[in-house]
């Protein structure tokens, strides 16, 4: 916008966006990313936003990659949706202008992450509920706090308590006095006081400089980025209790030690027992109870005081405040008279008279009596301060609505100020008056505004939507508010300067008539004189100067007509007339100098000195078209201006009347709202233009108030138009949320009125023997429509949590009718379970025919199986192959007659099973089953008997062909070569070519003999196998072996290059093709089998050995393929029972979280609570122990493996922590609420004993007992639940890993003089160094869970247990310690190993030279370098 000045607003938003920018980037520096350099730019594809909150959350968010704004606003709006997550809420922020670079919603934005992650996190932990609803109050009564008696320290605000540096210095020298004198920095300037406290933040408390001392040194200094950077402060320093007395800022610090002592006139508490836990007597007892007493009367007196509520807003909500102190001191004296109380039954368990038995039991009746009535008259008279609070504010609601109706009527109705200046002080008393009445209201405004709104419990109540009230009152109220010091300041503008516009106006006008009437009198008496040229002259030099003096008027009527114009409206017949004056005195003006210049030209003709040029009325004016243009644009710029400023101002009114709440359902409401919403979207094009037209009318102006004026009515326009909108998205999110809670409700009505039928039918339903079959068809039905009907339960339950996560509307009572509901209906269904389940247990009796069928049957068929599994098959004569047929197929017709016994234990059987006999069903599979593998069996051997009589039957009537024709073959050969005798030469040749076309044609033949000779080979028994085998060695080509080599390696390599690789699996359909390729090449390397066999008896067939290479090949790769397709097949069925184990798993931890969720609290008694114990117990008795191992086993043995690695993992993951959570937490808890319920029965029997009612504490006394036993016994199964079963085989397998590692260790430390052996010793240290590196990790998992498991009591002999932790966690250390010591040694041992060989040789030589020369006789001489 053109003409903008820096003012303080903007001053802060640059302010919050450095400190901002350096907090993003400090969180970022955490893991090393790209910081933020411009934080509107930066922000606006997302990127760094998702960055940021993976940071925060420590949980990876997915960005898109792409750089068109369809990404960024998806990468904007899936952080947005991370915040919304984490329950952050964002009013008026979408994913557009974050793209767009919206400053200040970016802003907002970055604020509402700091608020979470920077101030929410770190008080949540010492803030109460209480404290929660005001974090800035509980912040800035810990400054206080913490800075209380620091000279010149007085924390009253987030920004101007802190521009002198004294604040930031105070809170430093709290916690680190010792880092600086404070006295001193009393006297630095306020810049030098901020730059030293940074630099101490920094150095010290390494908190990063988020702010400069230009940021807070200043006079409005910005408060977000000052809790911002103090946030970080107290996060630094110790924050454990925050004392919320120091809260308010009004109090001086004396006054907040005043607070905290106690107050005078209040009772003091009894100190005797309450303060040190000990026992008193009862003379002390009775002084202690009439104090406790003579506080209740008192308590009560000054309750009776205070009155009935008055009708003033004001002093019902002083009223309110005061009654709240008087119930929190209610609240704090209620742990003294429960201590009383407690100390009464302490007394009365000891050996007390009956006379001051009866005494005690009197006082505690009355203290009991008498604090009730207390209690529930404070109670009430709090009840009825509520109710007349939101009456008086009801009622002030209503007279103020009354009001801004009529105040808007009024301003409707008010005309436009003028258009005469004789009407304005008329207009300025009427506005006077409005004015006056409107200050009236101001104060009530403020005080109704003011207001605790109080919310009724019922839907329909007139209170429920005060809130929603308020808001649109607020902004009615605001409306009428800015229109009222607009119009003021415009009547005060018109009356400052419309008059002194029409006089001045009046001056310039009858100036310039008396000079122009003595300048025509000039004209019309022209001389030649000169005395008379030199007095004109004179006068025309005179005339000249007053028109410079007065030509600097113009400017000053410029900016007053401009003034005056801008207070007037756009069409006021006030603009015409001041525009018109102007232009008369501009336009009489201009002629005037067109006169003075014709008689300056007149004068010097006749020799006199004079300027011929004056300053005209469009001098000032540089664009061309002169002053006229000018002003018509400027006055049509201003007139566009407020036309569209108008227009915006009656849109607005009307768009903020329409919201007013109205009797129409949610729905209309929303549709209404629908429009509104649209309407105001279609509204931004007249801010821009506003915008637009504000600008161009800025360029005219001169002035700097002139601009800042039209600035500020801009400003004005923007602001109201987001508020509006933010208005209707409130609006429009409060009517869709009670959409939402209607449907919600409606939805909860019918599955209630569902559940109620259901009790209804539980109710009528009693078992009885005729109807036990429809019974358990009903158990079934309803089971069954329950089942379906749980995506609703669970929808609904989801809604729920949606409603509540708005907090739009009665959370706790939206939460409140679930969890009733939820509990009804899982009572529902646990009754008709167990109905069913009692009636199913009620077995039918079986007749004695059937039972003797099945025993005959059963008998039969096992008969069968083992007579069938007694006789294996074996190939033997076809003689008597046909013969053991022959039985197989009378076996085959007995089975068939005893069909029909089958079929009747069959259909008895179903019959009985209908009626309920489920253990039934079981023994009919299993006979069927055994059934139907007997006949299976008997099929299969018939089948294969049948094949091999044929195969016999062929091999013998082929092989017999086969053998005749190599006989006649034999025979052909064996006759002499006919030399000599063309004729029979011509005839042998002739058989020779027959017998090699023969040889072609009973090739396959012979092949087929081979085959079927080695089928019946694999089978057959052993004289029958060598017989065969000879035969067929026989009939063997001697070229045969070799290319059955050949096809043998062919077919080996070629399954070689389809074997998968061992990568690891990542999907269960890549496990089961790799099981089934697997299978799929080891039947195709079956296919070589008749091939191997025939190389192995034959070999080769040459010298070269490539036959028995080709079979090594062949069995290895055979069994390879068979260890993978194992392993492949076990993996396989490792993942099944893996992720059977792990559906069961949170099955029955799901209905664990059920049975968790039904607290102990609400059972009203005894037997209640054992009945819920018992279940308890019985359920986690029935859980399988070993589920827990035998699923880690498998996930280890899948993993291991490489199957599926990641998804077993998070599903192992997943259980282990489901696990360990509900037994750390959930169980713990409920075994702490039942032992306080256990402790409050028995003092319950107690006090009937002691009341004299005996029966009723002997019966309540053996309910308690029981409830202990079984208690007892249920903590002792949770102990064992508790237990780690992997411990004991981990720290038994990492102390053995150890001890192997020791004795290693002993070896590697063995004295040696070889290098090759020291050299051999320190490999191994290595060696052992890694393995205690790698063992690391699973002795610390041992012994932190064996600590543990001794901490929770989970091991039976804890001392043991100990002992072995202690033994294992000092042999590792002392492994560690001696390990690199022996490496060290080695070390050394090696260097000295290595330069001793040279030394042995140098000693040797010296030796031999010294035999040589004493040899020689000349050993004096001998050289021994």
């Amino acid at each position: 916008m053109v003409g903008i000045s820096v003012d303080p607003q903007y001053e802060r938003e640059d302010v919050q966006k450095k400190t901002f920018s350096k907090w993003i980037n400090s969180q970022l520096a955490k893991k090393k990313l790209e910081p933020v350099t411009d934080l509107f730019f930066d922000l606006r594809d997302g990127s760094k936003l998702l960055a940021l909150l993976e940071v925060l959350t420590n949980k990876p968010c997915k960005k898109e990659k792409g750089r068109m704004r369809v990404h960024h606003l998806n990468n904007v709006s899936n952080a947005l949706l991370i915040l919304r997550q984490y329950n952050i809420k964002l009013v008026n922020i979408n994913n557009n202008d974050i793209v767009d670079g919206n400053p200040k919603l970016t802003l907002g934005l970055v604020w509402s992450i700091i608020l979470h992650w920077q101030v929410q996190d770190v008080l949540k932990d010492i803030m109460t509920e209480a404290k929660q609803t005001n974090l800035e109050k509980t912040l800035l009564a810990w400054c206080r706090q913490m800075t209380q008696g620091y000279e010149g320290v007085d924390i009253r605000n987030f920004t101007t308590s802190w521009t002198d540096g004294l604040a930031f210095i105070a809170l430093i020298h709290k916690f680190e006095p010792e880092l600086f004198d404070f006295e001193k920095q009393l006297h630095k300037p306020p810049p030098q006081r901020l730059e030293y406290a940074f630099k101490l933040a920094h150095k010290y408390l390494s908190i990063d400089r988020l702010l400069d001392p230009e940021d807070v040194n200043t006079t409005h200094p910005d408060k977000k980025s000052i809790m911002t950077y103090v946030m970080c402060l107290f996060q630094a320093l110790p924050h454990d209790t925050v004392d919320m007395m120091f809260a308010d800022p009004s109090a001086t610090p004396a006054t907040v030690k005043r607070k905290q002592a106690p107050d005078a006139a209040r009772p003091t508490r009894p100190s005797s027992f309450l303060s040190s836990g000990s026992g008193v007597d009862i003379n002390t007892y009775s002084t202690i109870l009439e104090e406790v007493l003579g506080w209740l009367q008192d308590a009560g007196a000054r309750l009776e005081e205070a009155g009935d509520a008055p009708d003033d807003l004001a002093a019902v909500k002083q009223r309110f405040r005061a009654h709240e102190a008087y119930m929190e001191e209610l609240t704090e004296r209620k742990a003294d008279i429960f201590e009383v109380l407690d100390e009464g039954k302490r007394l009365l368990g000891e050996k007390v008279t009956p006379e001051e038995e009866a005494e005690i039991r009197e006082q505690m009746r009355l203290l009991t009596l008498r604090w009730e009535e207390l209690r529930q008259r404070a109670v009430d008279k709090q009840t009825e301060l509520q109710s007349r609070l939101a009456q008086v504010q009801l009622s002030a609601m209503t007279a103020l609505r009354a009001w801004l109706t009529g105040m808007e009527n009024r301003i409707s109705l008010t005309a436009p100020l003028g258009p005469t200046l004789a009407a304005l002080p008329a207009q300025a008393d009427e506005h006077a008056q409005l004015a006056a009445e409107v200050d009236l209201w101001r104060p009530r405004v403020t005080e109704l505004f003011d207001v605790l709104v109080v919310e009724d419990d019922a839907e329909d109540s007139e209170f429920a939507n005060l809130e929603d009230h308020l808001s649109v009152l607020s902004e009615r109220w605001n409306f009428t508010l800015s229109w009222t010091d607009e119009r003021s300041q415009h009547v005060a503008l018109l009356q400052r300067h419309w008059p002194r516009l029409h006089e001045q106006l009046a001056l310039l006008k009858d100036w310039v008539d008396s000079q122009e009437a003595r300048l025509k009198a000039m004209e019309a008496d022209p001389t030649t004189e000169q005395r008379q040229l030199q007095e004109q002259c004179r006068q025309v030099q005179e005339l000249q100067s007053q028109m410079e003096s007065w030509h600097g008027q113009f400017a000053l009527l410029q900016d007053l007509s401009n003034e005056v114009q801008a207070c007037l409206e756009a069409d006021s017949p006030a603009q015409d007339d001041i525009t018109q004056r102007m232009e008369d005195v501009k336009d009489r003006w201009d002629c005037l100098v067109q006169i003075i210049e014709a008689q300056s030209l007149r004068l010097q003709r006749g020799g006199m000195e004079v300027r011929s040029r004056v300053a005209s009325s469009t001098d000032d004016v540089g664009a061309p078209g002169g002053a006229k243009k000018r002003r018509v644009e400027s006055a049509n710029a201003h007139n566009d201006f407020m036309t569209a400023l108008h227009d915006f101002t009656q849109w607005s009114l009307a768009a903020r009347g329409s919201m007013e709440p109205a009797d129409r359902d949610a729905e209309q409401q929303l549709a209404a709202l629908g429009r509104l919403t649209d309407e105001v979207a279609a509204r931004q094009a007249d801010v821009d233009e506003v915008r637009r037209l504000a600008a161009r009318l800025c360029r005219g102006f001169q002035q700097r108030g002139e601009r800042d004026d039209v600035l500020r009515k801009v400003e004005r326009v923007e602001a109201d138009y987001q508020d509006l909108r933010r208005l209707v998205t409130e609006r429009r999110d409060r009517a869709e949320y009670l959409l939402d809670e209607a449907a919600f409700y409606q939805e909860l009505g019918e599955l209630s009125r569902l559940v109620d039928q259901y009790l209804s039918w539980l109710d009528g339903r009693r078992l009885r023997p005729g109807n036990r079959m429809t019974v358990l068809r009903e158990c079934k039905e309803r089971l069954e429509q329950m089942q379906r009907d749980e995506e609703r339960v669970t929808a609904m339950a989801n809604k729920a949590k949606d409603l509540i996560s708005l907090g739009q509307g009665d959370e706790e009572q939206v939460e409140a009718d679930v969890d009733v509901f939820l509990q009804k209906w899982e009572t529902v269904m646990n009754k008709i379970t167990e109905l069913e389940t009692e009636v199913s247990n009620r077995q039918p009796e079986r007749p004695a025919r059937f039972l003797e069928a099945v025993e005959a049957l059963r008998t039969w068929v096992a008969e069968l199986h083992g007579a069938l599994l007694g006789e294996p098959f074996v190939v033997r004569t076809a003689a008597d192959m046909e013969a053991q047929l022959d039985k197989y197929k009378e076996l085959q017709t007995e089975m068939e007659s005893q069909q029909a016994s089958r079929d009747f234990v069959n259909s008895s059987g179903q019959e009985l099973v209908a009626a309920g006999d489920a253990q039934l069903m079981d023994q009919l599979d299993e006979l069927n089953q055994r059934w139907g593998a007997a006949a299976a069996l008997l099929a299969d051997r018939m089948a294969k008997l049948e094949q091999a009589i044929f195969d016999s039957y062929q091999y013998q009537t082929e092989g017999e062909g086969v053998e005749t024709w190599l006989r006649e073959v034999e025979e052909l050969l064996a006759e002499p070569v006919a030399e000599g005798d063309a004729p029979a030469l011509t005839a042998q040749l002739e058989q020779s070519d027959g017998l090699l076309r023969d040889i072609c044609t009973l090739r396959p033949t012979l092949e087929s003999v081979c085959r079927t000779g080695e089928r019946l080979r694999g089978s057959a028994e052993p004289a029958l196998r060598q017989q065969l085998t000879d035969r067929g060695e026989s009939a063997v080509p001697a070229d045969r072996p070799l290319e059955e080599e050949r096809q043998l390696a062919e077919l080996v390599t070629e399954v070689e290059q389809q074997l998968p690789s061992d990568a690891a699996v990542t999907t269960l359909g890549q496990l089961h093709d790799r099981q089934q390729l697997l299978a799929k090449l080891a039947a195709r390397l079956q296919e070589g089998e008749p091939r191997h066999q025939l190389l192995i008896r034959h070999g080769g067939g040459a010298a070269d050995q490539e036959a028995p290479a080709s079979c090594g090949r062949w069995q290895q790769l055979t069994a390879t393929l068979a260890a993978r397709a194992d392993a492949c097949q076990q993996a396989v069925a490792n993942y099944d029972q893996f992720k059977k184990l792990t559906f069961a798993e949170n099955s029955w931890l799901d209905r664990l979280e059920k049975k968790l969720a039904r607290s102990p609290q609400q059972a009203a008694d005894a037997e209640e609570i054992s009945a819920e114990l018992d279940e308890l117990e019985a359920y986690i008795h029935n859980h399988p122990a070993e589920r827990i191992p035998q699923l880690r086993a498998l996930a280890e043995q899948l993993v291991s493996a490489g199957v599926l690695c990641d998804e077993v993992r998070a599903d192992r993951d997943h259980i282990v922590d489901r696990w360990r959570r509900y037994s750390d937490t959930e169980l713990s808890a409920d075994f702490s609420t039942a032992e306080r319920l256990l402790r409050q029965l028995a003092e319950q029997a107690q006090q009937y004993l002691a009341d004299g009612r005996a029966p009723a504490a002997r019966r309540l006394q053996d309910q308690v007992d029981v409830l202990q036993d079984t208690y007892a016994e249920v903590r002792g199964e949770y102990a064992r639940c508790q237990r780690p079963e992997d411990l004991e085989p981990r720290l038994t397998a990492v102390a053995e890993r150890l001890a192997g590692v020791e004795r290693e260790a002993a070896d590697a430390e063995q004295d040696t003089a070889e290098p090759e052996r020291i050299q051999q010793q320190m490999d191994r240290c290595l060696h052992l160094y890694q393995l205690l590196s790698e063992l690391k990790p699973e002795v610390e998992y041992v012994i932190r869970t064996g600590r543990k498991a001794v901490e929770d009591t989970a091991w039976d002999q804890p001392e043991q247990l100990t002992a072995r932790l202690d033994r294992l966690k000092a042999l590792y250390n002392q492994l560690g310690c001696r390990i690199p010591e022996a490496k060290s040694g080695l070390e050394w041992r090696l260097r000295a190993a290595q330069r001793l060989p040279p030394l042995e040789q140098w000693l040797t030589e010296a030796a031999d030279e010294l035999a040589a020369c004493e040899a020689r006789g000349d050993g004096a001489q001998c050289n021994l370098s």
